[in-house]
């Protein structure tokens, strides 16, 4: 009985270990996709505003920098 339990004492410890590896990597991904799709709405963004800029005149643009 003693081994059996020593087993199964070690059989959870290994799933808890892959399940926590796993949800580790999970969150990354998550992270790292999250990141990248900010990114890409930052730089949608600054386009438009770039092309809202580039449709007035040069005089708006130097309200920004004041």
């Amino acid at each position: 009985m003693n081994k059996k339990n020593k087993l199964a004492v070690r059989i959870i410890a290994w799933i808890l270990a892959i399940l926590m590896v796993l949800s580790l990597g999970i969150l990354s991904v998550q992270l790292i996709v999250d990141q990248i799709r900010l990114n890409k709405e930052a730089k949608e963004k600054e386009q438009q505003e770039q092309q809202e800029n580039g449709d007035h005149d040069h005089d708006h643009d130097h309200d920004h920098d004041e």
